[in-house]
């Protein structure tokens, strides 16, 4: 899906796909939630977004594949990639997301834990991606 902002994807079953679901640019507000994954060659690819988008309540099959993942904030019991060298993960404490609704303007507020502030991560763009490496 190019473009997908605040898009919904619930409830799926993404099976046999190379890649199950590919989101590409633009995916702020989107919601990937409950849906299975399987026999995929990759379950879920998020390339060139800067969000926020939010991803729960996945069943993921493991592939043996690359993946990338860096700088990512976990809360209210996420589990992080095991993999991920920079990350914040804070138990007990949840963001708080609402949609605000102000005459004909709507915004998305988002309160997060105080532990976020000072979290800071790289800004993406070609120049400092990683070199994507080929399976057999």
């Amino acid at each position: 899906m190019h473009a997908a902002i605040d898009t919904r994807i619930h409830h799926n079953r993404i099976h046999d796909c190379s890649p199950g679901l590919w989101l590409d640019w633009q995916t702020q507000g989107t919601g990937i939630s409950r849906n299975l994954f399987c026999r995929n060659n990759r379950d879920l690819f998020v390339e060139v977004s800067h969000g926020p988008y939010i991803a729960g309540h996945r069943e993921l099959h493991r592939v043996d594949r690359p993946v990338y993942i860096n700088n990512n904030a976990y809360f209210a019991g996420a589990l992080p990639f095991e993999r991920e060298e920079n990350k914040l993960v804070v138990d007990g404490k949840a963001a708080s997301i609402e949609i605000v609704e102000r005459g004909d303007e709507v915004y998305l507020s988002c309160e997060l834990p105080a532990e976020f502030e000072g979290f800071y991560g790289r800004v993406h763009s070609t120049p400092f991606l990683d070199r994507a490496a080929t399976q057999e």
